[in-house]
């Protein structure tokens, strides 16, 4: 009877004990975007239940999926901090390129009456 009593007792020690450490995991809907365009970050983390993003930008929120907008170009390392109850961490990365967006729009006018030249190359 006294082992059934220590067996009873050691249970929610052992089940309390054998918590899961968090697995951080996110998906990135582009990992090259241009300046001034939004991204999206979905959390597919498992066994945590606080988040914290870094956009590498100095902007950070703690929302469970996220969407951000670089202001500035240049690559950017993204990273996802995910707590679970107990305070163990785990942490996923990601790369961004952000581009400074360039069109370049050639328009060929005739010499003289200075219209626009259809289907002309330069």
């Amino acid at each position: 009877m006294k082992k059934l009593a220590y067996f009873i007792i050691a249970i929610p020690i052992i089940m309390a004990s054998c918590s899961r450490d968090p697995i951080a995991d996110f998906f990135v809907s582009r990992n090259i975007v241009d300046v001034g365009e939004s991204i999206h970050f979905t959390n597919n983390s498992i066994d945590a239940d606080y988040f914290e993003w870094d956009f590498g930008d100095g902007t950070r929120t703690n929302s469970y999926d996220a969407s951000h907008i670089y202001t500035m170009e240049g690559t950017y390392e993204v990273s996802l901090l995910a707590y679970n109850g107990r305070h163990r961490v785990d942490k996923a990365l990601a790369t961004v390129h952000v581009l400074f967006p360039t069109s370049l729009e050639v328009i060929v006018l005739e010499y003289f009456d200075e219209y626009p030249v259809q289907d002309a190359s330069v």
